[in-house]
């Protein structure tokens, strides 16, 4: 819509005229992004949002990782402690799932919740079952 508003979009049609072949990198760019979008959903489907949230941030922090090795970018002391704690808190999020690996799931019975009685007093109004 920004592009149909500031009228930006006749500037890409000129684009695209003048360049087709980055038509053949739209379409690409597409249809990786909706692949990507596929296995997004089936790992949060099979897996959960915490380790989709897991994979993302280990995904995250070796792109950075190697975009400070590969091109040399400068890394301050506050921004290799923040990678520092990262790594931390991954190690100690793996160590401690595969501590409790073997330990079965406790299959206390929940206790029953119930309402406190200020709730049924404005529910049904203090001067409800008498």
């Amino acid at each position: 819509a920004g592009l149909l508003v500031t009228l930006e979009i006749v500037q890409v049609f000129k684009y695209i005229v003048a360049n087709p072949l980055v038509m053949h990198h739209m379409v690409v760019m597409s249809v990786c992004s909706a692949i990507g979008q596929l296995f997004i959903f089936h790992t949060i489907k099979k897996y959960g949002p915490l380790v989709f949230a897991t994979i993302q941030t280990v995904r995250q922090l070796l792109s950075i990782v190697l975009s400070i090795i590969f091109f040399g970018h400068p890394v301050n002391q506050m921004e290799a402690l923040g990678i520092l704690i990262v790594f931390l808190a991954l190690g100690a999020q793996i160590a401690q799932k595969w501590l409790n690996r073997n330990t079965p799931p406790s299959r206390e019975p929940l206790e029953e919740l119930k309402p406190p009685k200020e709730f049924n007093d404005i529910r049904y109004g203090s001067q409800g079952a008498s």
